[in-house]
């Protein structure tokens, strides 16, 4: 089976994901709308802060902090977005990517399979989310925005309306770029799972010839063939351990960041919760949250389930025939990457605190 090796695919089944997560942030039209509502976000948080500090109360916090606490997640994803806008591809660019298509049938049915899953996972989604964003601009005095329109009336009394419409406006910019990270995450994982897929298919090629053993053993193109794929095979594992290095390390770096994020956005939907009056968009983005968890919890479990099953090395010399010379040259870095094998993602998270 021959490989092109390649950073991004030229034909990604999972295009609407990449898009969705990252592709769209890298143009400079999009950048400029970002900035635009995080800037106006910005402002209004800060007075809508001024304004509750003046006469701060638990029914305050529990009737308006949702929308607040809301915005400022919206603005770390924002802020992260024009800050780390090549995420997706400073976590793949450690690792080349073997086009799907170099598969073998079955495996490219498989892979084709999870990704249409996975498609409508995205397209559920974003229906949720617009639909979220878009009652919100049909209903023009929404409970959910009282304190962003007596914020604005109290500043430009003669533009709130204009202000208030521009603001509903903004929660479709926000509700976009808050599945961004998911969406990042369960790509990179699920075109990791892939390769994995297809690096199983190299180890069962690799395997294949059980018979006339004593004969393998002098067949000089079997020999040439089998230390070309073994090569192939410990570059390939090589690849799994430094992409898994290098997304740690950027996990790392943004863990703290992300926790305060969530911690953010998960006590506003509990302060919705507690509302005498709940809002069905407070459930519509519940439902939201939970897609995403979910998925994102699902996508690492995958991986991880996949790293397990995947034996790549340590009885593969067990199942072909190989010359003498041929073994006493691969065994020690067989070995050597037996103890390197990527592991769960929490396992190694601990160990490199």
């Amino acid at each position: 089976m021959d490989y092109d090796h390649h950073n991004l695919l030229n034909y990604d089944y999972l295009y609407l994901l990449r898009v969705l997560g990252s592709d769209i942030y890298l143009s400079k039209c999009v950048k400029f709308i970002l900035k635009l509502t995080f800037t106006f976000h910005m402002a209004l948080l800060v007075v809508q802060l001024y304004f509750f500090l003046l006469a701060p109360s638990t029914t305050l916090l529990i009737n308006y902090g949702p929308p607040v606490l809301q915005m400022c997640y919206a603005d770390f994803i924002i802020l992260n977005l024009l800050w780390r806008s090549q995420l997706v591809q400073e976590i793949m660019s450690v690792i080349d990517l073997w086009e799907i298509d170099s598969a073998g049938e079955d495996t490219k049915r498989r892979i084709i399979r999870e990704s249409r899953r996975i498609n409508v996972f995205v397209t559920i989604n974003v229906i949720l989310v617009m639909t979220w964003a878009t009652s919100h601009v049909v209903c023009y005095d929404s409970s959910e925005t009282v304190f962003v329109r007596h914020t604005l009336h109290l500043l430009f009394p003669r533009l709130t309306t204009f202000l208030v419409v521009l603001f509903n406006l903004t929660t479709y910019v926000a509700g976009v770029a808050a599945m961004a990270h998911p969406f990042q995450m369960i790509y990179v994982t699920q075109h990791v799972t892939f390769q994995m897929y297809m690096c199983k298919i190299l180890i069962e090629e690799l395997s294949s010839c059980k018979t006339l053993e004593e004969k393998l053993i002098y067949d000089e193109d079997y020999q040439d063939l089998t230390k070309l794929r073994l090569k192939s095979l410990i570059k390939r594992h090589s690849d799994f351990i430094r992409w898994r290095d290098n997304t740690l390390l950027i996990i790392k770096n943004l863990m703290i960041p992300f926790i305060l994020a969530a911690i953010g956005i998960t006590t506003s939907i509990a302060l919705s919760l507690l509302q005498d009056v709940i809002s069905w968009r407070s459930y519509l983005l519940l439902v939201c949250v939970l897609l995403a968890i979910t998925s994102l919890i699902s996508a690492g479990h995958h991986l991880e389930d996949e790293v397990k099953h995947s034996a790549m090395f340590g009885l593969i010399l067990n199942d072909f025939s190989v010359r003498e010379n041929v073994d006493e040259f691969f065994y020690p870095k067989m070995v050597h990457l037996e103890y390197q094998k990527p592991e769960a993602f929490v396992d190694n998270f601990d160990q490199h605190n």
